[in-house]
């Protein structure tokens, strides 16, 4: 599959998940935990620096790793 593809697929995809995000927030019956905690997950990454640097070995990339699917959970 050529890069373009690739892109073009990966893009839908984060097009697709963004909405199901905005929708969840929209919606009445989402406790506002729920809310709170993907609303930090969006957030935590589109910040242009991490709250742990990458350049400290292994807890630099397991704050990527953890806290953002774990929040997204």
């Amino acid at each position: 599959m050529p890069l373009r593809d690739k892109l073009k697929s990966l893009a839908r995809q984060l097009k697709t998940e963004l909405e199901v995000y905005r929708l969840v927030l929209r919606h009445p019956q989402t406790p506002w935990l729920a809310k709170v905690l993907l609303g930090l997950a969006v957030g935590y990454l589109l910040l242009p620096f991490d709250l742990i640097p990458d350049f400290i070995p292994i807890l630099g990339q397991l704050d990527d790793l953890i806290i953002v699917p774990a929040l997204f959970y």
